[in-house]
C-alpha cells in the first residue's frame, strides 16, 4: 500500500493550504537550498545541530518509526533526530538526498 492511499481528502486538502504559507514555503525554500550543498547536506545539518536518537534512546520512537516504515513498505534505513525549533520541525527526507 502507497502512502498516498492512507491520506484523507481533508488531510490532503490541508497540506496544499500548508504548501502555500510563506512560512511554510521559505522553509521548503532552506531544505531545497540545503539539498544543493550535496547529498550529505541536509543530514550534516542535522548531525551538527540534533541530537541523533538512537534505538538506546528512543527504544519507543524507533519502535512507531519501524512499524510505520514497515506499514508504508518502505526499505531504507531511519534515522531520527530532535531539535528545539519555534516552528514545526517535523521532516521527511528523500532516502537518496538524505543520505
Amino acid at each position: 500500500m502507497k502512502a498516498t492511499q492512507l491520506r484523507s481528502q481533508h488531510d490532503k486538502e490541508m497540506f496544499d493550504q500548508l504548501l502555500e504559507d510563506p512560512v511554510i514555503k521559505k522553509i521548503n525554500e532552506q531544505i531545497a537550498k540545503r539539498e544543493v550543498k550535496g547529498n550529505l547536506g541536509i543530514r550534516r545539518h542535522l548531525l551538527s545541530t540534533s541530537v541523533r536518537l538512537t534505538r538506546t534512546m528512543a527504544a519507543p520512537l524507533h519502535t512507531i518509526a519501524k512499524d510505520c516504515a514497515e506499514k508504508l513498505g518502505l526499505t531504507i534505513p531511519l534515522e531520527l533526530y530532535v531539535f528545539p525549533s519555534p516552528t514545526y520541525n517535523d521532516v521527511c527526507l528523500e532516502p537518496a538526498r538524505a543520505f
